[in-house]
């Protein structure tokens, strides 16, 4: 899943900018733990779990886009152009 959403991050980025990859993974929380996931029957709804874990989910989410962006960027300073 990381994997995936990385690879659809860099496909669709454009700039590699650590904020913008932040609010990506705020995005995949929205859609991903309190949309599909749930609608997949793989965990509560929305409404399944206290305030605590949704902000304990959301900035996992953050951190990985965080962590997403700045490997992205930090890729391109050191990868050649056209790579």
């Amino acid at each position: 899943m990381g994997v995936l959403n990385g690879g659809l991050y860099g496909a669709l980025a454009g700039p590699r900018e650590p904020l913008k990859a932040a609010a990506f993974g705020v995005g995949l929380w929205a859609l991903m733990d309190e949309g599909l996931v749930p609608l997949m029957g793989l965990q509560d709804g929305p409404a399944g779990s206290t305030p605590r874990g949704h902000i304990n989910r959301l900035g996992a989410h953050l951190a990985y886009g965080l962590g997403l962006g700045l490997m992205a960027l930090a890729l391109d300073k050191v990868l050649p152009d056209g790579q």
